[in-house]
């Protein structure tokens, strides 16, 4: 919210240093998303019917 305020009140570099604090603070979340569970974690590794490995 405080980045999306920033922006809107054209603070970009700010913002960016609202955004790079917030980055740096994030943990990835250790559950797999949809697409993943989909392919299968890691890496995505899946098997194609006929084709060659």
């Amino acid at each position: 919210m405080e980045a999306a305020t920033a922006i809107s009140e054209g603070k970009s570099e700010a913002a960016a240093e609202i955004l790079t604090r917030m980055i740096a603070t994030q943990v990835p979340d250790p559950r797999p998303n949809s697409e993943q569970k989909a392919f299968g974690v890691p890496g995505f590794n899946f098997e194609v019917p006929g084709r060659p490995e």
